[in-house]
């Protein structure tokens, strides 16, 4: 009896576990995700109806006409005011705009006259000058540019290495203004080798190189003198008349005289 009921206690407990055990497992099944998915609403777009409008090539005439409209250019010019009868300038000079920064020396300076001239032609009581005013001032001479080119008679000259225009006036014995005048070269004095110069028709100096002057020593031989020893006799003695009265005659003295020996 005792046995049976422990049996019967075992068996329960076992019963109870596998409860336990398949009550965990399906929990488990629960909690893994096997839920119930709600389906989202899904949109299709609807095709769009797209109208293209028809585009009809309209051709340019291949001929165009251009008009030309001449632009009009405006000239400033300065009408010199007419001379004041009160104070006449002199005849010949002719009326400048003064400009800015302009003053009485510097407009002398450049038309070549005096302060004084151009303020007693114009009449002035100061020297302060008023900019866009006009002024009397002497005409600047024209210069006339001399022609440049070869006289008659020049030959071509070939210009070799080494050379210079100075080198080549001084071989043809002319200036090398003239050489730039003849050759058009302006004020510069650049040539190369190989270019035709313009050159006198004259026989070429050759430059002599003159022997230089050897320094000459001059020997000068000083004078001196040698004195000679002359000897002067002594004097006789002349018994006097008075006898036993000594003479007092000095003794001779030797006297130097120099000789010059060259």
């Amino acid at each position: 009896m005792e046995s049976l009921r422990q049996a019967s206690s075992g068996l329960l407990f076992g019963l109870v576990c596998l409860a336990i055990v398949i009550g965990g497992f399906a929990l488990s099944m629960a909690e893994g995700g096997m839920g119930v998915s709600i389906p989202s609403a899904t949109f299709l777009p609807s095709p769009l109806t797209t109208q293209v409008a028809a585009i009809s090539p309209t051709l340019l005439p291949q001929t165009s006409t251009l008009s030309s409209t001449p632009i009009a250019t405006v000239t400033l010019t300065f009408t010199p005011p007419p001379p004041p009868t009160n104070c006449p300038p002199p005849a010949g000079w002719i009326a400048v705009v003064v400009q800015i920064n302009d003053t009485l020396p510097d407009l002398a300076r450049a038309y070549r006259t005096s302060s004084e001239a151009i303020r007693q032609a114009n009449c002035l009581v100061s020297d302060q000058l008023v900019p866009g005013s006009f002024l009397y001032l002497p005409p600047l001479p024209t210069i006339t540019p001399i022609p440049c080119g070869a006289p008659p008679g020049w030959i071509n000259y070939l210009v070799q290495p080494g050379d210079t225009l100075f080198s080549i006036s001084q071989k043809f014995r002319v200036s090398v203004t003239e050489l730039q005048r003849a050759n058009c070269l302006g004020s510069s004095t650049f040539i190369q080798a190989g270019k035709v110069l313009k050159v006198p028709n004259v026989p070429t100096s050759t430059p002599s190189h003159s022997p230089t002057p050897s320094a000459t020593f001059i020997v000068i031989r000083e004078e001196t003198s040698t004195p000679t020893e002359t000897v002067t006799s002594p004097p006789s003695e002349t018994p006097s008349e008075t006898p036993g009265v000594p003479s007092n005659t000095p003794p001779p003295t030797a006297t130097l005289t120099p000789t010059a020996t060259p």
